[in-house]
C-alpha cells in the first residue's frame, strides 16, 4: 500500500483519543494506523502497536497475510524499530509498514540552515605605547 495524500484523505480517523485501544485511525480497508509526532520512534512502540493490532481485530494477522497488517506513520524511525519490523516479517509473518511524515507530506522535511558569519573590527584592539626613560 502506498499511501499518498489521497490515500491519507480516505482514512478513517480515530475522533474518541482515551480509550482507542493504541489505534489512532484506520485506512478503507481496516488497516489500523498509528501516528506519533516524536523522531527517532524505538522499538517499544512497534512492540506495543502489534498488541494494539491484536486488540482491535483478533483475526487481523490471519486476514492480511503478504499485506500490511499495520502502518506507524511517524518524522523518523529508529534502529530498533526497524530491526523489529523486520524480526516480526521473519519471525511471525507479521508485516507492519513505517511510513516517515516527509514520503506524505513533502514540505514536512526540515530545512538546512547555513550560518556565515563575519566579524566586524568595530572595536579594533588599541595597544598602549608606553615610554621608559631613565
Amino acid at each position: 500500500m502506498i499511501m499518498t495524500p489521497c490515500a491519507i484523505r480516505m482514512l478513517l480517523t480515530n475522533i474518541q483519543q482515551r480509550g482507542d485501544k493504541g489505534i489512532d485511525g484506520k485506512t478503507s480497508d481496516g488497516v489500523p494506523i498509528q501516528v506519533k509526532r516524536s523522531d527517532n520512534i524505538g522499538r517499544n512502540v512497534v512492540d506495543n502497536f502489534r498488541a494494539a493490532c491484536g486488540r482491535f481485530d483478533k483475526a487481523l494477522f490471519d486476514k492480511t497475510q503478504g499485506k500490511a497488517c499495520g502502518i506507524i506513520i511517524a518524522f523518523s524511525f529508529g534502529k530498533g524499530a526497524v530491526q523489529e519490523v523486520a524480526r516480526l516479517k521473519n519471525e511471525e509473518n507479521i508485516f507492519i509498514k513505517l511510513v516517515t511524515v516527509d514520503t506524505i507530506v513533502p514540505l514536512a522535511k526540515k530545512p538546512k540552515l547555513t550560518l556565515q558569519y563575519e566579524q566586524l573590527n568595530l572595536y579594533p584592539k588599541t595597544t598602549k605605547i608606553t615610554k621608559n626613560t631613565k
